[in-house]
């Protein structure tokens, strides 16, 4: 399942707020859209999908808190806390997506 444009739109927004510019906002935010879009495909190609214990690695290396990402991913914070600690075992193909993408993005992917 895909991230909708609409939830891409909104991260993309939020990603680009940090610039200081209306035209650097502008650049950052379709700068994401295509990052998360081609590490979509690629995920798609390739048909894998980190393991759990990866994200709070990626996490760590994006240098984001659990509240940063549940600001740009909309999802709880405390589900992420769960999902790291192996708590959550199968979380939706839509969340590793979402999370993929601001990992990816932060890492310069």
């Amino acid at each position: 399942m895909n991230i909708t444009d609409e939830e891409l739109l909104t991260v993309a927004r939020s990603y680009a707020a940090a610039w200081n510019t209306k035209e650097e906002q502008d650049v950052a935010r379709v700068s994401f859209i295509h990052a998360v879009r081609w590490y979509e495909a690629k995920l798609r190609q390739c048909n894998v999908m980190p393991s759990l214990r990866d994200f709070k690695l990626m996490r760590a290396k994006a240098g984001m808190t659990l509240r940063d990402v549940e600001k740009l991913t909309g999802i709880s914070n405390a589900y992420l806390s769960q999902l790291e600690r192996g708590k959550i075992k199968k979380p939706s193909h839509e969340v590793v997506l979402k999370l993929n993408s601001v990992y990816a993005a932060s890492n310069g992917a």
